[in-house]
């Protein structure tokens, strides 16, 4: 089959060779699909940018030899920027009024991957064209994250109304992948049930290629004083340093930790970071370290290392009830080492589930604290069972369980659409 997957901001997957739609395109090509990606050519969450030279397409080609087709896309800077909604306006204008120039003419079906619901109704609106199936991909449940990060609520008529597109865009999809667990729970809460047939919806969640990561952790070893250190335990974060991701309550924990051989060890950038590091110089914080970006090839190594994996969750249970699904806590689980988690719901919770960690809640620092110290206390049988349980569910994780799957529902939807 010739499938294009739609997703806006697929760049930085590009940019990475790595993440969800770059390893669907490479393992769906080993099925012998023929696998483009349709990204906007500025990325989300730094300054990289793919320049078109001014036309409104590029394609470049991946280390797989598959296709990425870069939209020309207005330019933003900052995640929170105003401008960055002009570009998914930008983007989506692109896509519903010029299609023809950006999606190939033999395309068999169409993934529209969400983000933003605008992208989900272009990708239904070129499928509707084109006379082809168009699954809906949903990572993020929009407008609900929305009404949760803002100060808009549901009797908003913006958010009503995007609440009615994301119901039609539902209906109208040949099949519905959730990221988290509790989709269907998330249609019936909506009271949609009666209307979208339920048959016709699955679950991929986020995930990790395993095979690249195990390479990686081997020929790229990280060497650092801190990671080294065999006397230190080491509690590490990787990711994004932002208001969102809670790095200042890292901060708060570093405060707390009596234990003068546990370290929180921080690898990444972003917009707090500065304002963070300036914090821990003032409280005279000697038992936290920024390490800033490294190159994601140094991550498995980075995470192998550590003690403890620590990944701390807004408290929004209207909107984590339906499952989780960061990137990271799947390199967490790969690492096969215990998880920290501060989620505030149990409902579809696999880390605590599969006794792959410690869920926190309530969250404050202070149970954080007694977690880490019910880790830190652990025998070496006690750890062995959180390496061996992580281990194991970072297998139900691996991409190429999640293709064979996504495949299964491509070949369906397509014999489907033909009947």
């Amino acid at each position: 089959m010739n499938i294009v997957i739609i997703d806006h901001y697929a760049t930085r997957a590009y940019k990475g060779r790595g993440g969800r739609q770059y390893y669907f395109a490479k393992e769906l090509s080993k099925k012998g699909h023929n696998v483009k990606v349709v990204c906007a050519n500025v990325d989300h969450h730094s300054d990289y940018i793919v320049n078109t030279y001014k036309k409104i397409i590029r394609t470049l080609k991946d280390d797989n030899d598959n296709d990425w087709i870069f939209v020309n896309t207005l330019k933003y800077k900052a995640i929170q920027s105003k401008r960055r909604w002009f570009n998914v306006l930008d983007f989506y204008f692109k896509l519903f009024f010029s299609y023809k120039k950006i999606i190939p003419k033999d395309t068999d079906i169409i993934i529209a991957s969400s983000g933003p619901l605008s992208t989900l109704h272009v990708g239904l609106h070129i499928a509707r064209k084109m006379k082809i199936p168009c699954i809906c991909e949903v990572r993020d449940l929009w407008p609900l994250s929305i009404v949760e990060y803002s100060r808009l609520t549901n009797r908003n008529l913006i958010i009503k109304a995007l609440y009615k597109l994301e119901k039609w865009c539902y209906k109208k999809a040949s099949a519905i992948v959730f990221t988290i667990e509790g989709g269907k729970q998330y249609i019936i809460d909506k009271g949609w049930d009666s209307d979208i047939n339920f048959e016709k919806i699955y679950y991929i969640n986020n995930g990790v290629c395993l095979e690249t990561f195990n390479k990686n952790k081997e020929k790229y070893v990280f060497s650092d004083k801190d990671l080294d250190d065999p006397s230190l335990f080491k509690i590490v974060y990787t990711g994004t340093i932002s208001k969102v991701n809670k790095i200042r309550e890292l901060v708060k924990l570093a405060e707390q930790l009596k234990d003068e051989k546990v370290r929180v060890v921080i690898f990444g950038e972003g917009s707090e970071e500065e304002k963070l590091k300036k914090d821990c110089i003032l409280k005279k914080l000697k038992n936290i370290e920024f390490k800033g970006r490294v190159e994601k090839k140094y991550i498995p190594s980075i995470l192998s290392k550590a003690d403890l994996n620590i990944i701390i969750i807004d408290d929004k249970p209207n909107l984590y009830k339906y499952g989780i699904s960061m990137n990271k806590l799947f390199e967490y689980l790969a690492a096969a080492k215990p998880i920290v988690l501060t989620n505030p719901v149990k409902d579809f919770n696999f880390v605590e589930e599969r006794g792959c960690g410690i869920n926190v809640y309530p969250f404050t620092i202070n149970n954080i604290v007694k977690a880490i110290n019910q880790i830190y206390s652990l025998d070496k049988h006690g750890k062995e069972k959180y390496f061996l349980n992580s281990s194991q569910q970072a297998k139900a994780f691996d991409f190429k369980k999640h293709a064979e799957k996504l495949h299964n529902i491509l070949k369906m939807v397509k014999n489907n659409y033909e009947k």
